[in-house]
């Protein structure tokens, strides 16, 4: 007799939330059908070989909570927001062989509210700092050629 290598079938990935900021968090829910009895469940962040969490549970579903600072790995995001594609993949009890990966699903993470308010700050203090420009040039240049025999708008 030849053994024969079932494959087990895919997971599909949803979050509950698409945007968090980096000190929030998020729930992502990777779901098997319901035959399935995984043993563990793997979220994997983009196309990384390495899990961003792994959770073992003897059920058809798993839902991680992620914060936003973990899905962009600590990095200050460039940005006023990163997205971060999720993807999960599990393992069934007595096969060593882990399922495709999921679809991907995107969670963007936004800047926290402090740093958004020091760009509007600076855009503002930009904004001013023109206008009092503008206003400094134009008190200040002469105008010539102008000459006015009567006021203007003068009612007779």
């Amino acid at each position: 007799m030849v053994p024969v290598l079932v494959k087990p079938l895919t997971v599909v990935v949803s979050v509950i939330a698409r945007g968090v900021t980096a000190a929030g968090s998020v729930s992502v829910s990777c779901r098997a059908v319901s035959t399935v009895r995984a043993t563990s469940w793997r979220l994997y962040r983009d196309t990384q070989d390495t899990p961003l969490r792994t959770e073992v549970l003897d059920r058809n579903r798993y839902h991680f909570t992620v914060t936003g600072r973990e899905l962009i790995q600590g990095e200050a995001p460039a940005e006023l927001y990163t997205d971060v594609p999720l993807s999960c993949e599990y393992t069934v009890r007595d096969t060593p062989h882990p399922t495709e990966r999921s679809n991907s699903v995107t969670v963007r993470v936004y800047q926290s509210a402090g740093l958004l308010w020091r760009h509007i700050l600076s855009a503002l203090v930009f904004l001013a700092a023109i206008g009092l420009l503008i206003e400094h040039f134009i008190s200040h240049t002469p105008i010539t050629g102008l000459r006015l025999n009567h006021p203007p708008f003068i009612n007779q």
